[in-house]
């Protein structure tokens, strides 16, 4: 167990477990919201332990191995969901902006980000051609 806040411990998990919790949650709600910022710290250098100690000279090396870990875990994450979702269920990934596409930005990008729409509901997201769209088409998709 690792210490979350102070006096509090929680057990850890293996991502592809938590997906298959993630989906679970699916299975008895019409519609469940997960957010990640693993990718964002990573991006921004600020995931793990090691932030504390990155040296300006090191710090893109430091980066890179904590985004490769971020989408490693998201990855397993995404992993379990896909397993144990159910046929009828539409699972939606995306991003409201960039920042692990280009290391050298200290900022978020407006570089296009990713929407994969998985399930029965995809069809809703078809002319989706950036953020503003998504909403819409989760409405649509309910």
């Amino acid at each position: 167990m690792r210490a979350r806040e102070p006096g509090v411990e929680t057990p850890l998990i293996a991502p592809a477990t938590a997906g298959a919790n993630l989906a679970a949650l699916a299975h008895d709600h019409e519609f469940v919201f997960y957010e990640s910022f693993l990718p964002d710290l990573a991006g921004h250098g600020r995931l793990g332990a090691e932030r504390a100690t990155q040296a300006s000279a090191g710090k893109e090396a430091i980066v890179t191995e904590q985004v490769h870990t971020a989408i490693a875990l998201l990855d397993g994450l995404l992993g379990g969901l896909l397993v144990a979702r159910r046929p009828g269920d539409t699972m939606l990934v995306t991003s409201d902006h960039g920042n692990i596409e280009s290391l050298a930005a200290p900022a978020h990008t407006r570089d296009p980000v990713p929407l994969l729409v998985v399930g029965p509901g995809a069809p809703a997201f078809a002319d989706v051609e950036d953020i503003a769209g998504v909403a819409g088409a989760i409405l649509a998709a309910l």
